[in-house]
C-alpha cells in the first residue's frame, strides 16, 4: 500500500489518501478556509476547495477526477444542496461517479460540506 498525508495534516490520526491495489481511498475532506487561510463561507467555495484537494491527492498516485468511481457527500443544510450540486457537476460533466449523500451535522464549526471518494487506477 501507498500512503499520502496532506502537509499540515500530520497531527491527525489518519492518512489523507491510501492506495490499496488498484483503488485509491481519499479520507473525508472539508474546507472552511483555503490554503492561504482565507475563510470559505459558502457551500460553493467549500465544494470547489474540496475538489481541488481531491485533484491534488489523486495526483500523488498519478490519478485524476476521471478515475473517481464513488463519492460520499455530507452536507449540513439541505437547502444548500442545489448550490453544491451545481459546483460538483461542473467537475464531472456527464461522467458522474456513483454517490451517496446525507444531511448531517459536521465535526467542525464552519464546515458546510464534507466529501470522501474512491478512485480506481490500475
Amino acid at each position: 500500500m501507498k500512503y499520502y498525508t496532506k502537509p499540515g495534516m500530520e497531527k491527525y490520526p489518519f492518512s489523507s489518501a491510501v492506495k490499496a491495489g488498484d483503488y485509491i481511498y481519499i479520507s473525508g475532506t472539508a474546507a472552511a478556509q483555503d490554503e492561504e487561510g482565507k475563510p470559505l463561507t459558502t457551500v460553493e467555495a467549500q465544494t470547489h476547495e474540496i475538489m481541488k484537494q481531491f485533484k491534488y491527492a489523486l495526483a500523488q498516485f498519478d490519478a485524476t477526477l476521471d478515475d473517481v468511481v464513488k463519492i460520499s457527500v455530507y452536507i449540513e443544510d439541505q437547502s444548500e444542496w442545489p448550490k453544491m450540486n451545481a459546483v460538483y457537476r461542473s467537475y464531472f460533466g456527464d461522467k458522474l461517479p456513483a454517490r451517496v449523500a446525507a444531511v448531517t451535522g459536521l465535526v467542525m464549526k464552519g464546515f458546510l460540506v464534507e466529501m470522501d471518494c474512491i478512485a480506481y487506477k490500475p
